[in-house]
């Protein structure tokens, strides 16, 4: 018997605080922590862009984010665990809070742009060939322009880290492409519509609730993207 040395992927518990108020604690990789937060209040509907924060700051295991106009984190919390592992155990989506919500409509894109993306999306993630422990994100423009990319341990976490990045440097998420490694679920789904990102697609399955959120907001939907196929969810 051998031993030897091993790489593996380190999850830390980060805290987001909103107006001094505790909003989530993400189990998350310790990087890319600014994306994370900002990313993570995009998605979870609390700013609607950079725009809305007013104060921020962010080190390790914990950031604080001023928000320039009050919002009831009670009620955005209703029915969420506070702390967020990376289990992501948070499928149900409550098809009520959708009413209202649409992306921007978009052609179809050519099948290279998202077989291409996919490439990418396994090329940056250097972590899990080195661990095998993470999740992937990409953030592409339509044209197959590659924009920005994130891994964790967590899948939601490193939708929400791609997503950030995005929205950090001023990116029009309305014309991008979201890539990612994880299922497509629900909560997956309705991050990248709360962000407006009009497409969607995964090396791996969706599950119902994924797609149901896709119809509902009008994102395309692909997963099983491997090789040269894929499979398309919801209509053009």
């Amino acid at each position: 018997m051998s031993i030897q040395n091993d790489n593996i992927a380190v999850d830390t518990p980060f805290c987001i605080f909103v107006d001094d108020l505790p909003f989530r604690t993400l189990i998350s990789s310790p990087e890319k922590l600014r994306e994370l937060a900002l990313g993570h209040l995009l998605t979870e509907g609390v700013i609607k862009s950079r725009d809305d924060i007013s104060e921020e700051s962010i080190r390790v295991g914990r950031a604080d984010i001023y928000l320039k106009n009050p919002v009831d984190l009670t009620e955005i919390n209703f029915e969420r665990e506070r702390v967020i592992t990376t289990a992501c155990n948070t499928e149900n989506v409550d098809m009520s809070i959708l009413e209202g919500l649409k992306v921007k409509e978009i052609d179809a894109p050519d099948p290279k742009v998202i077989f291409d993306l996919m490439r990418k999306l396994n090329e940056n993630s250097v972590n899990f060939k080195a661990t095998g422990g993470t999740h992937s994100a990409i953030l592409s423009y339509m044209d197959d322009d590659f924009i920005e990319s994130a891994e964790d341990v967590g899948r939601h976490n490193a939708i929400d880290k791609a997503i950030g990045s995005g929205m950090i440097h001023g990116y029009p998420l309305d014309k991008c492409i979201l890539a990612c490694s994880g299922r497509l679920s629900g909560d997956m789904v309705l991050k990248a519509a709360r962000s407006g990102i009009p497409i969607m697609c995964s090396i791996s399955a969706p599950l119902l609730s994924g797609i149901k959120v896709a119809e509902k907001t009008g994102i395309k939907l692909y997963g099983f993207v491997r090789a040269r196929r894929f499979n398309q969810y919801t209509l053009d």
